[in-house]
């Protein structure tokens, strides 16, 4: 008995030290969906508190997810090759009722990112006192280099990784980015042949033929239109009045874009993923609209008028309209091609680093050509810039006849440090 005495209080201080070591590697060590998306998610919540009473017990578990699922299953492309592709599942909070959220095919997708949307899920149910949680997920891929039977196929072999922690009162799975109604429809069937009976609650944002919503795929955009109808109001404004620019002409901006129009409002600028497009007189939205429906979308740069380009962003400054193209690993150059009142962005190069890029400044060279590409007058622009892990070049156009040299246009690169 006393070397049972003499060893309990050595037992209870390892216990100790082992708990406290614990404590600060979860205090220092990143977790698994720590990113700098879930960090922006968290530094807003942590902001909101300050104006709540909630309890620090409460606001601890609201900082976590409650689960976190990845998977990685095959699937037969039409090549007959086998590939993996890797899936994600977050679900932030179920305790007013079960989880939702979308399911997203991109090539960027990762568990931080779909910590981060799940979060900001909770909080929009919460705020419009709605009965579920946040939850979001998605596949690691690029949908659109993807067949119709390669995605089916994705989705089917996703949804069934999914079975042990979706249902209609576990966590019930969306529409969202690169998915839509027929995905959904797949979601549900591959659910539905599981459990052996049809569970058309399992998914929103269905067909309406099997139970999905009347304005279901138009709410998002509508809905975006309807908030900056009530901020142009609260400052003042009228909507009617407004120029306006769209950064993505999908289900959600395609929809804000048209019914910004129909409100009234010029739009001026509109991108996608394949480019972007300026009018500063505006734009026949309606047409373009069309056209990106009956081509698929992703296909704004193929309005005739406008020809090719590549991936842009669009933003709006207090002197002109901002494209900006975001490059990976020391990715493309973006020329500008100016033409009549149209603007249009199309990729033609790469960007060079010297091998000094490597541990130092190196130059950067990005190549401009204004007109149509068999009368094309080049222009070049150079700066020093690191080592970086993304290089940013943004471009700003004034007027048709602005060129790199004039004092209307102006180029500027911005770096971030590579960890």
């Amino acid at each position: 008995m006393p070397k049972c005495q003499a060893f309990l209080p050595e037992a209870d201080a390892l216990h100790s030290l082992s708990v406290a070591g614990l404590q600060e590697v979860s205090q220092h060590e990143p977790l698994e969906w720590e990113n700098p998306l879930f960090n922006t998610a968290l530094s807003q919540f942590e902001q909101a508190l300050d104006y709540c009473e909630i309890a620090d017990a409460i606001a601890e578990r609201l900082r976590f997810p409650e689960r976190a699922l990845i998977v990685a299953f095959p699937v037969r492309l039409d090549d007959d090759r086998r590939v993996v592709f890797p899936g994600y599942r977050v679900q932030h909070s179920s305790v007013l009722g079960p989880t939702k959220g979308g399911i997203r095919y991109d090539h960027n997708v990762s568990l931080g990112e779909c910590a981060a949307l799940a979060m900001w899920m909770t909080w929009k149910c919460a705020l419009l006192r709605l009965p579920y949680g946040g939850a979001k997920g998605g596949v690691r891929c690029d949908p659109r280099a993807l067949s119709q039977r390669e995605l089916q196929a994705v989705t089917r072999r996703f949804t069934s990784e999914l079975l042990p922690i979706i249902g209609p009162q576990e966590d019930i799975p969306a529409p969202d980015m690169a998915t839509d109604e027929q995905t959904m429809a797949w979601m549900m069937d591959t659910y539905s042949m599981q459990v052996g009976y049809a569970v058309p609650e399992i998914v929103t944002g269905k067909p309406i033929s099997i139970g999905g919503s009347v304005f279901r795929p138009e709410a998002t955009g509508a809905g975006v239109v309807m908030v900056v109808d009530s901020a142009c109001r609260r400052l003042g404004w009228n909507l009617s009045e407004q120029r306006c620019v769209v950064q993505g002409f999908g289900k959600v901006g395609g929809v804000a874009a048209c019914e910004l129009a129909e409100r009234g409002a010029s739009v001026i600028g509109l991108s996608d993923v394949s480019g972007g497009i300026h009018d500063p007189d505006g734009l026949d939205v309606q047409s373009l609209y069309e056209q990106a429906i009956e081509r698929g979308h992703g296909s704004l740069v193929e309005y005739e008028g406008v020809g090719t380009g590549s991936a842009v962003g669009l933003a709006a400054g207090p002197d002109g309209l901002y494209f900006t193209d975001l490059y990976k690993d020391f990715g493309g150059a973006s020329p500008i091609e100016a033409g009549a009142s149209v603007f249009r962005v199309r990729w033609i190069g790469v960007v060079e680093f010297s091998a000094e890029s490597q541990a130092g400044p190196a130059p950067l060279t990005v190549a401009f050509h204004e007109g149509s590409s068999a009368k094309a007058r080049s222009y070049a622009a150079s700066a020093s810039v690191g080592r970086p892990a993304c290089a940013c070049v943004v471009a700003r156009l004034m007027s048709a006849d602005a060129l790199p040299g004039d004092k209307r246009m102006a180029c500027s690169y911005s770096t971030t440090a590579s960890s």
